[in-house]
């Protein structure tokens, strides 16, 4: 059995205590030849994936029939937290988190890498990506806590890097 050389770094940079660079979410929009990092820390990122298919019910027949099984876009939630020393560079962080997010054409939707390693050149990237929601709370003075939906027209998960 071989290890994995993403896990091989990884361990090496544990040893190290460089725990920024471990195995963790680290997402971030690739758009128009840019790379925008998610404020941290994206503690929670979850995935949700549908089907869409044909039903088919014989009436008075026990059971049904599904045919035609396709996979849907995926609807990606990010939930993470801007911390700052002071509220002007806290809104200042917001507000370009805001524009990073902010889609007005088909030709602009982004890939989102949900894992990024690029010492280790390991990858993992969702391609066609749109804002559908975004919200944050203005609460705290010391943070923002934000929640952004994405929609990822192509439910395939790329193995590649930024072009």
């Amino acid at each position: 059995m071989t290890i994995p050389s993403a896990l091989v770094a990884a361990d090496r940079r544990q040893q190290r205590g460089d725990w920024e660079h471990l195995l963790c979410w680290r997402p971030a929009l690739w758009r128009r030849g840019t790379l925008y990092e998610f404020p941290r820390p994206v503690p929670r990122v979850r995935i949700h994936e549908s089907w869409d298919a044909l039903r088919f019910k014989v009436p008075l027949h026990d059971g049904e029939t599904w045919a035609g099984l396709s996979r849907n876009g995926l609807e990606i939630h990010l939930e993470g937290e801007i911390t700052a020393a002071d509220p002007l560079t806290l809104l200042l962080v917001l507000a370009e988190l805001r524009a990073a997010l902010h889609f007005t054409a088909d030709d602009e939707k982004a890939w989102l890498f949900v894992y990024r390693d690029a010492e280790a050149e390991v990858y993992r990237h969702f391609r066609g990506c749109s804002t559908r929601r975004f919200a944050y709370d203005l609460c705290d003075t010391g943070a923002i806590r934000y929640s952004a939906v994405l929609q990822a027209d192509d439910p395939t998960l790329y193995s590649t890097g930024p072009a």
